[in-house]
């Protein structure tokens, strides 16, 4: 019988061999990335490497990862790996120095307005910025990457949390500050006495005095007709609720965080995604078509954004192979164990998450950069705990939604206005870390011409399939718990659904009559800003910024109205990341098939009949598959009862489940618009499911009259599902 191999201390790991006295910095600092993918791959799961004058213990690899997401919030502490944060900051309020409950509720209070959504707004203003500077680059002319973005990249999120840019001068001393506050207050790369030399508080007091003015200015003026609620009226909002926050130094340590991360991580992804479109002709091509069509009719708002795949699918594969969190720091509060070695409470480990974008059985071939990663038919991002950009678990990165929109609004917005070329032709990047990867500054760009607004058709939207697709992230029983404080309300002609300067609780989704939105300045008469028809939403602003009301909504006529609570509609926009667009067609469709599921259980007599000639009903076991990727899509499916899983096959690995649908749920609707195959298998959970089956061609009598580019088309064809059921028995509730 063969002894276990004994368990070793973490600090005994086999230690990387480097330069005497150097260590391994040297080699680390031009990409450390890929360092500690060559460490893992020589040295297995548990690692140490050596820089001057201290000696770091990783963990690195799948296992790794999976650890981390699921037990770390149980087996680490963040409260004294952010210490010299919470220092610099003046605020214990730093909410990734919390674990816990604590650290989830101040999370809570910042997340809504780092949200995609909360970038809408902005959009229109945020581009006319992104043209005027870009077409000031005159054409022929040589430019450093550096200079021409990390400006511009600081004063689009100034923009969006201050209502203002901030200019050159002040966003190099944001830069100075905030790449010292990443390499020292978390990295621990070098000594905390750097952040108190002259030129660094200098900039960080110019920083401080900036947001100081701005929050003075939200206070006298809050937004209105004149200017959309930014991050600092959320701020100001959540200090009316929680009295902590009010004291100074805690209100300015929060407002600092938007534009201090900006000013580590935002204009090097921008930068990386410039670069890898410019060396790429083929791929710079594709994406330029698509910023074309978002631009043909006017500014793109954020739906329009979504329907680049392509230039989305750069973001993400830039991201992959150039993260912004090579290794987070942590202080093991519970001891555990890895790959043979046990870690003991108190030590500091560094988990090199993004060691797994460079496993070929995860990512086929790693080093080639390929956007088609991320489409539907391979989502290896999807992959539980492989892709870790932003990190994992509780403590990941909370504005990551927010990040790659800008990144997507910044890009679409360079390309919409200038053509550009690398220079010289064939430049290969350097990638040098302080210690966040960045572009050496020999990274530059010829403007070769200044490019008139396109004139390409808007293209078709892009669907995406179903729940499993938009909520991604969300678990089956998240999505219920989002849902459960959904609420249908009817109110009489003339009454007035909320007031200018009420507190907002709810989103809305007209589903009957017309109501209409009034707005009142000081010294102004009241103003009608429009009017609401069916399908129409509204009350986003006032949650996702926790601001009051900013105009009064009356009904017109008699109205009913879906209303979605704030906490779930923050929900949606925070770890669903979807349009405002998108939650309206959640919202509708959810309560279809709430419909629905009152409906078919009660199904007989006539209505079986009725229904008979429209699908079957079938029953499937546990495991068995309903559709298999790669199949022709020829049907189209209720799930009337069970739970089924969605589960990806890509070219090369291993299959993995990227979703999960409970009833009543449907599935299948855009592989039979696209006529293309399916792009997941859907099959059975660990009991039997039923669902209904609808061949393709009834599937398309029921969409008879539709639009099928502007409508869900699962909710029309259940809608007139619905319709048929109700028309030979039992009323739906």
């Amino acid at each position: 019988m063969s002894t276990p191999p004994a368990v070793r201390d973490a600090a005994d790991a086999p230690r990387v061999r480097g330069l005497p006295l150097l260590g391994v910095g040297w080699a680390a600092a031009r990409d450390p990335c890929r360092f500690f993918v060559r460490c893992h791959a020589d040295y297995g799961p548990v690692f140490r490497v050596s820089y001057p004058g201290r000696t770091i213990t990783l963990m690195a690899g799948l296992e790794a990862n999976a650890l981390f997401a699921t037990e770390g919030a149980r087996i680490f502490s963040a409260g004294l790996t952010y210490a010299r944060v919470t220092r610099e900051l003046g605020t214990s309020l730093y909410p990734n120095a919390h674990d816990g409950a604590r650290h989830h509720d101040l999370r809570q209070l910042l997340a809504p307005s780092l949200s995609a959504l909360a970038v809408e707004p902005f959009l229109p203003r945020l581009f006319a910025m992104i043209r005027e500077r870009v077409r000031a680059w005159p054409v022929g002319s040589v430019t450093s990457v550096g200079r021409a973005l990390s400006t511009l990249v600081c004063d689009v999120v100034g923009v969006c949390t201050t209502n203002r840019p901030v200019g050159r001068p002040l966003s190099r001393d944001i830069a100075l500050w905030a790449t010292l506050m990443g390499a020292i207050g978390v990295g621990g790369a070098f000594p905390e006495w750097l952040l108190y030399v002259p030129p660094v508080r200098a900039a960080r007091s110019r920083f401080a005095a900036f947001l100081r003015a701005a929050l003075d200015e939200h206070r006298a003026h809050p937004p209105g007709l004149d200017r959309e609620p930014d991050a600092l009226d959320s701020l100001l909002a959540a200090a009316a609720r929680v009295p902590e926050l009010n004291e100074p130094t805690a209100l300015l340590g929060l407002a600092m965080i938007p534009m201090k991360n900006a000013g580590i991580y935002l204009y090097r992804l921008v930068s990386f995604v410039l670069y890898e479109l410019l060396r790429h002709p083929a791929l710079l091509e594709a994406v330029s078509a698509e910023v074309d069509a978002a631009f043909a009719s006017g500014s793109p708002g954020l739906e329009e954004l979504r329907r680049m795949p392509i230039l989305h699918g750069t973001i993400l594969e830039s991201l992959r192979l150039y993260p912004m969190a090579v290794a987070l720091p942590r202080v093991v509060a519970e001891p555990y164990e890895l790959a043979g070695f046990r870690f003991k409470s108190g030590q500091t480990v560094y988990i090199a998450g993004p060691v797994t974008h460079f496993d070929g059985s995860l990512f086929p071939e790693p080093e080639r950069f390929e956007p088609a990663r991320y489409e539907p038919a391979r989502s290896e991002h999807r992959r539980p705990h492989a892709y870790a950009p932003f990190g994992l678990g509780a403590h990941a990165c909370l504005a990551r939604g927010y990040s790659q929109t800008l990144t997507a609004a910044i890009v679409a917005g360079v390309l919409e206005a200038a053509r550009l070329r690398l220079e010289p032709p064939g430049y290969t990047i350097r990638v040098r870390a302080i210690p966040v990867p960045i572009p050496e500054a020999r990274f530059k760009f010829r403007t070769l011409a200044q490019r008139d607004r396109p004139s390409a058709p808007p293209r078709e939207a892009t669907l995406r399939e179903g729940l499993s697709s938009m909520l991604g992230e969300l678990s089956l029983e998240q999505r219920e718990s989002v849902f459960a404080d959904l609420a249908t309300y009817t109110f009489e002609a003339g009454t007035t659904i909320f007031r200018q300067g009420d507190r907002a609780d709810r989103f809305y989704v007209v589903r009957r009559g017309m109501l209409e939105v009034e707005q009142v300045e000081p010294g102004r008469a009241p103003r009608v800003l429009t009017r609401l028809a069916p399908g129409d939403a509204f009350g986003e602003i006032g949650l996702l910024q926790g601001v009051r009301r900013t105009a009064t909504v009356r009904a017109i006529t008699r109205v009913t109205l879906l209303g979605l609570g704030r906490e779930a509609f923050n929900t949606l926009a925070v770890h669903g990341d979807v349009t405002r667009s998108e939650v309206v067609r959640l919202i509708e469709r959810r309560v279809l098939v709430t419909n629905l599921a009152h409906a078919l259980p009660a199904l007989e007599g006539p209505a079986l009949q009725r229904l008979a000639g429209t699908g079957q009903m079938r029953t499937f076991a546990p495991g068995e598959v309903i559709v298999r990727q790669g199949e022709p899509a020829d049907r189209f499916y209720v799930l009337t009862q069970g739970r089924v899983e969605v589960v990806v096959a890509p070219p090369a690995g291993a299959e993995f489940v990227v979703a999960e649908l409970g009833a009543v749920e449907c599935f299948g609707e855009i592989g039979l618009l696209q006529r293309r195959p399916r792009t997941a298998t859907v099959r059975a959970g660990r009991a039997p499911v039923q669902v209904l089956e609808i061949p393709r061609e009834r599937f398309e009598e029921l969409l008879a009259g539709s639009t099928p580019t502007a409508e869900d088309l699962a909710h029309v064809a259940g809608e007139r599902l619905l319709a048929l059921v109700k028309a030979g028995a039992v009323p739906a509730e």
